[in-house]
Formats: C-alpha cells, sequence, structure tokens
C-alpha cells in the first residue's frame, strides 16, 4: 500500500508521542509499504532530540489556515495515496475535511484530549477561557469519533472507553507501545555501583519512579508517601526526571537526564513504581516508561489504573495498590519490602517474560499490520 502519514502541527511538541510516530514510520517500511513522511506547519523550529531519532525521508510543508486544505489535497491526489495515517487527533480533525471516499483515514490514538484537559483543569471551571478550550476540544473529539475509518490504539482500556462512547464495532486496533528490547539490558555492575556511590544509597532496597511530572503521572502521591517514610534506613527512594537534585532524608530526587541514562537508573532500582492518579485521562492512556520498567526485569508497584494494572496482576510481575494516595502507596511499598529475595525475582523474571510477549517491535509490528490490513 501507499500511505500518506502525516502530522498537523510544529515538530517541536512531546518527545514521547514524537518517538510513537517515528517507530510507526519505520515500521510502515518494514512491512514494505511505501510511504511518506509529511509535517504540515506555520513554524521553522524543529527539536534537536527528535530530529536525531529520525532516520526516513520527510518533508515540512509550511502552511496556514487558509491553504493547508488545498495542499493537503493536493498532495493526496497526486500521490495517489491508498491511507492517510493521521498522528494525533488535531491531525485528524482539521483533514478530515479533505477526506474522499477513495482514500482510507486512520488515526492514531495515545491520549485522550479532552480527559486531559478536565485533569488538568480539575473539572470544567467555568471561566470564558476555559469553556472554549473545552467545547474546541470536545469538537476535536466528536470529528475524530465520528469521521475515522479506523482508530489505532495504544490501549486496551482505550478501546474499550471508544465503544462505550458510541464508535462503531471494529473500528478500532490495537497497537501495542513497542520498545527496543535490547536497549534494556543490565548495564556493568561498576556502572551501577558508581551511581549508588554517588547517591549514597548502598545496602538499601531503591524504589524508584523516572519520567516527568505532569500531573496525570501522579508523582506527587509518590512523593508524599516517600517523605513519610524517609526516616526507614532500610528504604531509598529515587526520583528521577525534576528540574534539580536534591537530598531529602532517604529520598534522592535527580534532575532530567540523557536518554541514554535512563536504563542505568532502572539497573540500580529494586522496584519501580508507577503511581498514576485514578482518572479517566490516565485510564486510557499507556506511558512508555511501563515496558521499559519490565525490560529491565524487575517488579513494578502501580496503582489499579488502566492496562499496566491489569498486566501486573495477570502476569504476577509486581502489585497493584486502589490509588496513589500517599498510605496506599506506603502499604504497597512495605509489602515488596517484607517480600523475601526469591519472590522478587520471580516478579522480575515475569516482567521481562511480559515485555518480550506484548512489548517488543515485532508484536507492534503485528499489530500494525493487522490495523492497516483489515
Amino acid at each position: 500500500m501507499k500511505i500518506l502519514n502525516v502530522k498537523v502541527g510544529p515538530p517541536a511538541d512531546d518527545y514521547s508521542a514524537w518517538i510513537r510516530k517515528i517507530k510507526i514510520a519505520n515500521l510502515m517500511m518494514n512491512l514494505g509499504h511505501e510511504m511518506d513522511f509529511v509535517i504540515y506547519t506555520g513554524l521553522d523550529d524543529f527539536n534537536e532530540e527528535i530530529g536525531k531519532q529520525i532516520n526516513f525521508p520527510y518533508e515540512i510543508v509550511k502552511v496556514s489556515p487558509l491553504n493547508i486544505y488545498s495542499k493537503h489535497f493536493k498532495k493526496i491526489k497526486e500521490g495517489n495515496y491508498d491511507i492517510v495515517f493521521c498522528n494525533g487527533q488535531l491531525t485528524h480533525a482539521v483533514l478530515f475535511l479533505t477526506k474522499f471516499k477513495d482514500v482510507k483515514f486512520i488515526m492514531d490514538k495515545h491520549g485522550d484530549i479532552v480527559k486531559e484537559f478536565l485533569l488538568y483543569e480539575e473539572g470544567l471551571k467555568f471561566r470564558p477561557s476555559s469553556i472554549i478550550r473545552y467545547l474546541f476540544l470536545k469538537t476535536i473529539d466528536f470529528l475524530n469519533l465520528h469521521f475515522s475509518d479506523k482508530i489505532t490504539c495504544v490501549s486496551h482500556k482505550m478501546i474499550e472507553d471508544l465503544y462505550n462512547r458510541g464508535l462503531t464495532p471494529n473500528k478500532a486496533a490495537y497497537v501495542t507501545n513497542g520498545i527496543d528490547l535490547g536497549l534494556f539490558k543490565e548495564p556493568e555492575s561498576s556502572k551501577i555501583q558508581e551511581i549508588k556511590d554517588e547517591l549514597n544509597i548502598n545496602n538499601r532496597m531503591i524504589f524508584t519512579y523516572l519520567g516527568a511530572c505532569e500531573k496525570w503521572q501522579g508523582v506527587d502521591g509518590f512523593i508524599e508517601a516517600a517523605k513519610k517514610l524517609k526516616d526507614h534506613d532500610e528504604i531509598a527512594f529515587v526520583i528521577v526526571g525534576g528540574n534539580k537534585g536534591k537530598k531529602d532524608g532517604n529520598i534522592r530526587y535527580v534532575p532530567k537526564i540523557p536518554q541514554n541514562e535512563v536504563v542505568n537508573y532502572y539497573a540500580i532500582s529494586d522496584v519501580l513504581v508507577l503511581p498514576r492518579p485514578g482518572h479517566p485521562a490516565a485510564e486510557v492512556a499507556a506511558p512508555t516508561k511501563f515496558p521499559e520498567y519490565l525490560a529491565m526485569g524487575k517488579p513494578v508497584l502501580t496503582t489499579e489504573v488502566g492496562d499496566a494494572a491489569i498486566f501486573v496482576r495477570e502476569n504476577h510481575c509486581g502489585i497493584v495498590i486502589k490509588n496513589n494516595e500517599p498510605q496506599n502507596l506506603i502499604e504497597g511499598i512495605l509489602e515488596l519490602k517484607n517480600k523475601d529475595k526469591d519472590e522478587l525475582e520471580k516478579m522480575g523474571i515475569n516482567s521481562k517474560k511480559l515485555a518480550q510477549k506484548e512489548f517488543s517491535m515485532e508484536k507492534m509490528a503485528s499489530d500494525l499490520f493487522n490495523a492497516l490490513s483489515n
């Protein structure tokens, strides 16, 4: 098939979202499809880190609200494409106006813009700017739901949500958030020891959260739990991804690190923590850190949220707590602290098996093949 893989908006947005776009584009070519990757934008800037990851030809088309439709229509007509693959909800909502019967429009959805807005706003606040933004996002959501030929989803919970909201049966397809498992291997023991020495956390059971600190990640609850346990000498907490490094009792805050250092901080850990809050925005999401946690062969402490909770429970690769209230996190931390070494080791083995089964690039390629073919 010939595919126009397209993104509307500046090429300098969220890094993790771009990584999925890049993986899907590479997989399309590996599956033998002819693909053109086009970014419609009014801006010239390009995130350098994102640029380094793109290893396929792409085209940046400068557009304005007045000419984007004519330029896109011309692109489709000249390219004689079978599929327009829309990366993200805004892309589809803008480009659906140029949809016609001979081209199939597929949208890749890895979040829910309305639910995320309500999470950050803590509900719909009755002020003009909030209401206008909400109505704008609801319009995008409506167009996505009713005018996509197919929606590829990053989680099973997202598919369930779409069908509950009235999406026509068989119009959603699961495409796992695959990772290159070969990148997540234990580093040299000397490197692990070096970091432990630097953080002064030797001879402790280490619980780590690594990632962004957006509200939907729930890291605030984990920090609060850690503070209440900061006098426990046998436990250490490592929180990676903040703005600056500091020490607070047995808590270590580590600033954002380069991508190639991530595996080292996973490796020093005994348990990796996914403390997301119980909110619809978190329920349908699938954070990339979860398969990375699993690939490192570590037990996972997660809240009862989304696919991750189901995977952890069914595969016995950690424990699931009710929500990210500090007291629940404390109970989960202490439960894992009191498990014997063999049981924790078995959880880690199960984590790695789950990563290989569910989150490999081969699995992602198979999912994408089925989504594009059916």
